[in-house]
Order: structure tokens, then C-alpha cells, then sequence
């Protein structure tokens, strides 16, 4: 939900953006500290569609990154969290066995690339290197594969 309404543009959001970055706390909080009553498959959908509203702001509403107090640091805080889950050691990292995880957890990867494209160089100095060791990677595994099952 937060997604679509962000396509509005950022007209549409300006008097919410507070709610939504308290709301991207909230589920900060569930990447530190990860329930246990949930599946490994239903916490990839929650982070997937977290990660999303975060690239759709980016597209949408990159502007709040400058005007809003707080708003780059927040958002890297958040992505770089989310780079530790799925890069190399994080809880995310492995290849789920249903299709369907392999869906989710594959989109996730590329929205955590394209999360990190939107933001301004030189923002995200901590986790430079590892995002550029995951999306090294991530290019040379992928095609290799597609070939693969051709």
C-alpha cells in the first residue's frame, strides 16, 4: 500500500512522509530483531515488499531525501541493514527451495541494488564495499545459470 501511494508523487505523501519513516522504523526493528513464530519464507515476503517501499520512494519521492531532516542518513541505515541480510552471512543469503522464494528472494537482491543506485554517491560509505562484492556476484552467478537451464 504504501508503494502505490507513493506513486502518486511526492505532493501526494508530503503531509505523511513522517508517518512513513516511522513506520520504515518499526521494520528496521524486525530486521534486529527477528521473530521467531514467522517462517523463513513469510519474513523473505515482509522484507521484499519493505525493501520495495523503499525503492518506490526513491523513484517517486528522492526529493525528501535532501528536504527532509534525516531522511538519506535513515534510509542508509536501513539499506545497509538490509545489505547484511542478504549479502554473503546474512540470514537471507541462501537460495530458498520453493519457486516461489526463489522469486521473492531474487527481487529482493535487485531491489537492494536498486535501492542503493538511487542514493547520492558517496552516501553510503560503509557499505561500499560490501554492496560492491554482492553485485559483483550477483552479475557473474546470474547469467551462468540462465544459460544453464536453457
Amino acid at each position: 500500500m504504501l508503494s502505490s501511494a507513493m506513486t502518486i508523487g511526492s505532493q501526494a505523501i508530503k503531509k505523511h512522509v513522517k508517518l512513513l519513516f516511522h513506520l520504515w522504523k518499526q521494520s528496521r526493528n524486525l530486521l534486529e530483531s527477528p521473530h521467531d513464530s514467522l517462517n523463513k519464507y513469510h519474513q523473505l515476503i515482509c522484507l521484499e515488499g519493505f525493501v520495495a517501499s523503499i525503492v518506490t520512494f526513491l523513484r517517486s519521492c528522492s526529493n525528501f531525501l535532501l528536504s527532509v531532516p534525516h531522511a538519506l542518513s535513515e534510509v542508509s541505515v536501513i539499506l545497509e541493514k538490509v545489505l547484511d541480510e542478504v549479502a554473503v552471512g546474512g540470514n537471507f543469503s541462501k537460495k530458498p527451495k520453493s519457486s516461489s522464494g526463489i522469486f521473492f528472494w531474487k527481487h529482493l537482491q535487485v531491489l537492494v541494488m536498486e535501492a542503493f543506485c538511487w542514493l547520492p554517491p558517496g552516501s553510503f560509505p560503509l557499505a561500499a564495499d560490501k554492496l560492491f562484492v554482492f553485485t559483483a556476484e550477483h552479475i557473474k552467478v546470474s547469467p551462468m545459470k540462465y544459460y544453464l537451464n536453457c
